[in-house]
């Protein structure tokens, strides 16, 4: 009985041990292993081309208005919501890559400039549920816009890095667009990344200390063309 009453005792001491510590809320964060996330691994550096279109016009816009610019002379505090198709190709009847889903927003008074929050979901292969997330400034009308990107999941889970932005096509009359966007990131080297349909080049961490990756550090991933896939679809039945 004593030994019973005994072990309630240490039990209840650890229970008030355990509340008080939580209750100042400074404690509710803990340093964890690396290797749990995969971390101690080598990363990668990876790069790859998409192409976002813009849609505003036609039964079904892709980009749409939800608050209007202050004043009808600029686009300054307009907010667009999109959900813009990623294609492997220019043209917009080339092969689907995933979606661009998030807004961009007039930030600029006096110039066409955009603060721009969206996130890269890929449909792809492996890929299929990997993201990347793009926060930065785009001035439109300039030949390259440069934004970063602050990070991912799936596939590109610690990813970081930046693209570039080049405007390849766009009607004057209703606004419709179609970018060119250039991906350059780092992201943990944790499976083969051969599986995009898009330009990828895989650069693995070279041995030098100083300088840009050996030719050796760099492998090329060939972008699979039409007739390959639509091979590949009938051997596979999908």
């Amino acid at each position: 009985m004593a030994k019973l009453i005994f072990f309630l005792a240490v039990q209840i001491l650890l229970l008030a041990v355990v509340s008080s510590t939580g209750d100042d809320g400074e404690n509710f964060a803990r340093t964890i292993d690396r290797k749990l996330l995969g971390l101690h691994k080598k990363e990668k550096l990876t790069h790859f081309k998409v192409y976002w279109h813009d849609i505003l016009s036609g039964p079904n816009p892709t980009s749409i208005m939800i608050q209007p610019p202050v004043k009808n002379t600029s686009y300054f505090g307009a907010i667009s919501m999109i959900d813009n198709a990623l294609t492997a190709r220019v043209p917009m009847n080339s092969t689907v890559l995933g979606q661009a889903q998030g807004f961009y927003a007039g930030a600029a008074q006096k110039e066409l400039g955009f603060l721009m929050a969206m996130n890269f979901a890929f449909k792809t292969g492996k890929y299929n549920g990997s993201t990347i997330t793009i926060l930065g400034r785009n001035t439109a009308l300039s030949e390259v816009r440069e934004m970063p990107i602050v990070g991912g999941s799936g596939l590109f889970r610690f990813a970081r890095g930046y693209v570039e932005a080049r405007t390849k096509w766009i009607n004057l009359k209703n606004g419709d667009a179609t970018v060119e966007y250039s991906c350059t990131l780092k992201h943990e080297a944790k499976r083969c990344r051969d599986e995009l349909q898009c330009n990828i080049v895989v650069i693995q961490r070279s041995q030098a200390k100083v300088g840009f990756p050996t030719k050796d550090a760099v492998k090329e991933c060939a972008l699979p063309t039409e007739p390959e896939l639509a091979s590949e679809k009938n051997k596979t039945g999908r």
